[in-house]
Order: structure tokens, then C-alpha cells, then sequence
């Protein structure tokens, strides 16, 4: 859809729907990226407010959520390498929490014996660590494929790439996982 020649009233409401409608999933994406929710809500804003400024200058060539998406995924690669360049830690132990529903851990069964229940905190915790572990190109694969279900080719759109690049990449990456997993799956 052309938006060069909308008022500023109808680019307003357009991007309004936009917000509604890719808000969470953007912020959801970039938290399992950064590890951070306030960094994730700071580039969730950063990424709307490119949205809202490049509004009237895109042409519909891609998607809107995959230029959304590429925008974002920009976004966490420059602050990514921001980080590394300060050489600031930051540990894998902590424990991730949200208000977000996606990510917060359901009430159990009580009929479920309670140290089944803490092996299985301990693997969803064990594998978000993991996926944390990932070197980005990894991590973004991961995250956009099997947590947020994009397909191949949307990906590769939003990554710039191409579909086997991105297969190989999830490829290796499920690799890392399976590795870094290992003292879980082998008990």
C-alpha cells in the first residue's frame, strides 16, 4: 500500500493498526533477543518510532511485518554490538520474568508430583538459558522460527538472506542447542 499521499490524520490511524496489531509480537521477539525487558521495551519504541517516521515512504515491495521485523532485527544487532563492544556481562543465571503471558511459566497440576514439576521449571530454564547462549545470527533464527513460527522465507525477508541460509543457520543453531542441553536430555 502507497502512504506518500495520506493526510497526517489517515497515516496516524494506519499506524495506529500497525501498533495494535505487531506491538507484542515486536517486543516479544526482541526480549527473547536482548534478554532484557527494559532494553526490549526501549527498542520496541525505537522500532515503532523508525516505523512511524519511514511510514510514508513504504512502497509495500516486502511485507509490513517483515519491514517491521527487519527494522527491529536492525535494531538489536546494533545494540547488540554495542554491548560486546563495552564488554559488559551479563549472566545466564538470572531468571527471566515478564508480565508478558507468552513467557510466564503456567500454574501446574497439583495431581503432578512436585519434583516433576521442578525438572520441568529447571528445562524451561535451561532452555531459554540456551537459547540466550546463542551467538545472535543463531539466536535470531531460533527465535523467529520456533518461537514466533515464521516460515523460512519470511525470515530470509526480514534477515535480508536467503531461505538455505537461514536453514542452515536454524541447522546449527538447534546444533548449539542440543550441545548446550545435553546434561537435560541425557539424565
Amino acid at each position: 500500500m502507497e502512504h506518500s499521499r495520506l493526510s497526517k490524520e489517515e497515516l496516524d490511524r494506519v499506524f495506529e493498526e500497525i501498533l495494535d496489531e505487531y506491538e507484542k509480537r515486536i517486543f516479544n521477539m526482541i526480549y527473547r533477543i536482548v534478554g532484557d525487558y527494559d532494553e526490549a521495551a526501549d527498542l520496541t519504541q525505537e522500532t515503532f518510532v523508525r516505523v512511524y517516521k519511514g511510514l510514508k515512504s513504504f512502497r509495500g515491495e516486502a511485507h509490513i511485518y517483515t519491514w517491521i521485523y527487519q527494522i527491529a532485527l536492525n535494531l538489536c544487532r546494533t545494540k547488540m554490538a554495542q554491548e560486546k563492544r563495552r564488554l559488559k556481562v551479563v549472566s545466564l543465571n538470572q531468571r527471566i520474568e515478564t508480565e508478558d503471558s507468552e513467557l510466564e511459566i503456567e500454574v501446574p497440576d497439583e495431581s503432578v508430583a512436585p519434583h516433576t514439576i521442578l525438572e520441568e521449571m529447571n528445562l524451561q530454564e535451561a532452555v531459554q538459558r540456551a537459547v540466550e547462549a546463542l551467538p545472535l545470527p543463531y539466536k535470531e533464527v531460533v527465535v523467529l522460527h520456533d518461537l514466533q513460527g515464521f516460515s523460512y522465507k519470511e525470515i530470509a525477508d526480514m534477515m535480508g538472506t536467503n531461505e538455505q541460509t537461514v536453514r542452515v543457520k536454524l541447522h546449527r543453531a538447534r546444533k548449539m542447542l542440543r550441545k548446550l542441553l545435553e546434561p537435560y536430555i541425557n539424565k
